[in-house]
């Protein structure tokens, strides 16, 4: 095949071949290459380092290969001064004899490019509306200052494309592998739906849409340092967006000057290699968002509201704002620590708050509301607190409304009398106005809680048909197991809800008088108090006394007071085996 070494070369318009046509040392070109031939700049130790320069505008639609036959001589194509080179068809970047590939200028593809080779493009613009490939273990970097454009076709990286301190826009086509953008700005078009992933990195600034499919990644590490993406207005993510670091201790921020970061797809704040994370904008979450690393959330005078599904996995969760309403539909879970101290008001729940994650302790710091509408998810499925079954714990006022949720998982069967304290703050105030219950429980039992100035407390009790019971009625059953040297468990049905009942024993029948309640008399000579507890919501209480051996073989008599009314059970009797 033809050689030439440090020539101009010009292809006419009647120009054809099928020869490959080999160029060295320092030449120009003008005109255009034909879809025929085959133009091969080649670094070698006879034309030294190779560049080829076009001195017109330029469209090659044949085939162009960048190589080297000799180790450290370069390959270098220059398309600057508005002579752009449009490719419609291929260009190689060869690996050959090592030596730098170099393309200076600006390249329009709607061919094919095959990187194969560590290989640099500067002063650009780049623009791709064909197939870019590079290949595993390759780097293609496009460097400071130039402008990228996805703009058809597809963009394929398995090995590493990087565009630093540039501008990035994609508005159509096909991304395959990721790229990485390092301190640049980067714009998602209208046109540009397709699934893929992109990688931002440093400084820089992010306009558009994340669409359903695609994954916008927010990294911080040693290439691009600390991460810090901005937003000028509002950001919907319909996709997947990610904080994440590579390299430990850079942190991955996302920051919004205006508007409402709207998340219906998945948004992730992932452990990465540590690091800080941050999301400095109001938050509308109609998707899922989970947080695998202390996460800081809005700033002043921000109000988040979520309609879907927030998961906490680690770390802390700080969120500062003026409010968090989780709402209807909405639900918020997990464990660890979640921080509203800094809110101006109180988060409030009207969705459903379900602490554990099968099971586990969430922590709450500040105060804590649930609303009418709202529901306490509560599983059980042991008795170890936080590890097999959930609680709540708030670090100041739990202010209650709303339903508790309590549910029995892993095939758990609590007893009769078994106490659970699910939920703990610095004070509790209100109650729940409704209870349901799932799950494995013996028959004729179900779950009950009450109330103490800091806890609630669900116990197992026996289920008592209540509709058309008379209200003025106080009865007591018990003892369970009904054993002496050991603790037994009385139940009193119909007392005040939330009220004090107290339980008192003997061993014959007479007159005691009641404190506190004058002209009222415990049908118990010398009645001695064995126990006392709160009554739940619906003025069921669940009295433990210790019953002691020497009770063996005797008639003991039992009876319940409701402290709130002075009001008594009959008098009930019972032989210990």
């Amino acid at each position: 095949f033809p050689r030439f070494r440090s020539n101009a070369l010009e292809f006419g318009p009647g120009f054809i071949t099928n020869d490959a046509i080999r160029v060295e040392g320092i030449s120009t070109l003008s005109g255009d290459v034909p879809a025929s031939a085959n133009l091969k700049l080649v670094g070698a130790s006879g034309g030294s380092h190779q560049s080829l320069t076009l001195t017109t505008p330029s469209t090659i639609a044949g085939n162009l290969e960048m190589v080297s036959e000799n180790a450290a001589f370069s390959t270098t194509l220059n398309a600057l001064a508005g002579n752009d080179l449009t490719l419609t068809g291929s260009l190689t970047i060869n690996e050959g004899a090592a030596g730098n590939r170099i393309i200076n200028g600006a390249l329009i593809n709607q061919g094919t490019v095959t990187v194969d080779r560590i290989a640099t493009l500067n002063t650009g613009p780049l623009t791709n509306a064909g197939s870019f490939t590079v290949n595993t273990g390759k780097t293609f970097t496009v460097t400071s200052g130039v402008a990228f454009e996805q703009q058809a076709g597809s963009l394929n990286v398995d090995g590493t494309f990087l565009l630093a301190n540039g501008a990035a826009l994609f508005s159509g086509g096909t991304v395959n592998g990721i790229p990485f953008l390092r301190a640049s700005d980067t714009e998602f078009g209208a046109g540009f739906t397709n699934p893929g992933t992109v990688q931002l990195e440093g400084v820089g600034t992010f306009l558009g849409t994340v669409a359903p499919g695609q994954i916008l990644r927010i990294s911080g590490n040693s290439g691009g340092s600390h991460t810090n993406i901005s937003v000028a207005a509002g950001l919907l993510n319909q996709g997947t967006l990610q904080l994440d670091s590579a390299n430990a201790g850079f942190s991955s921020q996302l920051n919004l000057a205006a508007g409402t970061f709207v998340n219906e797809g998945a948004f992730e704040s992932l452990q990465g290699a540590s690091g800080v994370r941050n999301l400095g904008a109001e938050v509308d979450n109609r998707g899922t968002m989970d947080f695998h690393l202390t996460t800081t959330v809005g700033t002043a005078g921000h109000n988040h509201v979520n309609s879907g599904i927030i998961t906490h996995h680690a770390g802390n969760l700080i969120v500062s704002g003026d409010s968090f309403t989780n709402q209807a539909g909405g639900r918020v879970d997990g464990i660890g620590t979640l921080n509203f101290s800094a809110l101006t008001d109180p988060p409030q729940n009207d969705g459903v708050w379900a602490p554990g994650l099968s099971a586990g302790l969430m922590t709450l710091t500040g105060d804590w509301v649930q609303g009418s509408a709202g529901a306490l998810e509560i599983e059980i499925g042991g008795y170890n607190p936080s590890t097999e079954y959930d609680r709540l714990n708030v670090s100041g006022t739990a202010s209650l409304d709303g339903t508790i949720q309590l549910k029995t998982i892993n095939g758990f069967a609590p007893k009769f009398g078994d106490q659970f304290t699910i939920l703990t703050a610095g004070s509790v105030t209100g109650t729940f106005s409704s209870i349901t219950v799932q799950g494995d429980l013996n028959l004729g039992h179900t779950l009950d809680v009450i109330y103490t100035p800091t806890s609630v407390i669900a116990q197992v009790v026996e289920r008592v048909i209540l509709a058309g019971a008379d209200p003025t009625v106080l009865t007591l059953s018990g003892p369970v197991p009904g054993l002496a040297g050991q603790n037994n468990f009385f139940q009193v049905d119909g007392a005040t809800g939330h009220g004090n009942v107290v339980l008192v024993w003997g061993t014959s029948s007479g007159l005691t008088s009641v404190s506190g309640c004058p002209g009222l008399f415990f049908g118990i000579a010398n009645a001695q108090q064995g126990g006392q507890a709160p009554a739940s919501v619906h003025g069921t209480a669940l009295i433990q006394a210790f019953v002691p051996g020497a009770a063996s073989g005797v008639a003991v008599l039992f009876q319940a007071l409701d402290v709130e009314r002075c009001l008594l059970t009959a008098v009930g009797g019972f032989t210990f085996p």
